[in-house]
């Protein structure tokens, strides 16, 4: 009798695999669960903030008998207080915290800081917004087709040397060069053929950057 081997649905069915495969699958299925993990924390302690500060709004530590906001926290979620904010979430939070109408020192409480650590938080600047130019501009298929004929000299560079150093299609690299060179951009060297062309072929035409043709017509 044989007894085939129990496969679950949503479990990895090893038997038989190569073994560095069965490695890599349970590394990908490792950090695809920590990933998502993490994003469940995030989401968890977004919505704790939330739950907190309408608990200070409704009152809950009075409701439950606690001398103060700060014995309430003490109590119910002192040892769990102590994951520690980057400094722009705790600058948000204790902005969000005061304009709710918390004291410093309430606010201080809820997010499991000294008081001194609220008042920087309030009196840091706001952090500027990105600038833009900071940011490389994209490159444009047609500034990479010109930089690569460039990059070439003298020789210059054929659409199908295009398609093969890009990965483009003829279409793509046929239609970037045609365009460039009706800009000025790049030219065609008159009667130069390459990829085995005797005449002007799909493909075959050599393109060099303006500057290298007139030197080579001076």
């Amino acid at each position: 009798m044989t007894v085939e081997p129990l496969h679950v649905e949503g479990q990895l069915d090893l038997a038989g695999d190569n073994p560095a495969e069965v490695q890599a699958a349970l590394e990908a299925v490792t950090v695809d669960r920590a990933r998502a993990r993490a994003s469940r924390i995030r989401e968890s302690l977004t919505a704790a903030w939330g739950d907190l500060t309408a608990a200070w709004e409704a009152g809950d530590h009075v409701t439950l008998g606690y001398g103060s906001w700060a014995d309430y926290l003490e109590a119910e979620f002192g040892d769990l207080r102590r994951l520690k904010l980057d400094p722009a979430t705790r600058r948000e939070r204790a902005l969000d915290a005061t304009a709710r109408g918390m004291s410093r020192r309430e606010a201080a409480a809820a997010l499991g800081v000294s008081v001194g650590s609220v008042q920087a938080a309030l009196t840091a600047p706001e952090p500027a917004p990105a600038d833009p130019a900071d940011d490389p501009a994209p490159v444009s298929v047609a500034d990479q087709a010109v930089a690569l004929v460039e990059a070439k000299g003298r020789r210059g560079m054929t659409c199908r040397e295009l398609e093969r150093a890009t990965r483009w299609s003829h279409g793509k690299s046929s239609g970037v060069l045609s365009r460039v060179a009706r800009q000025g951009r790049i030219v065609r060297v008159p009667g130069e053929y390459r990829e085995g062309c005797s005449a002007a072929g799909v493909g075959c035409t050599v393109f060099v950057v303006p500057q290298l043709a007139l030197e080579a017509g001076a």
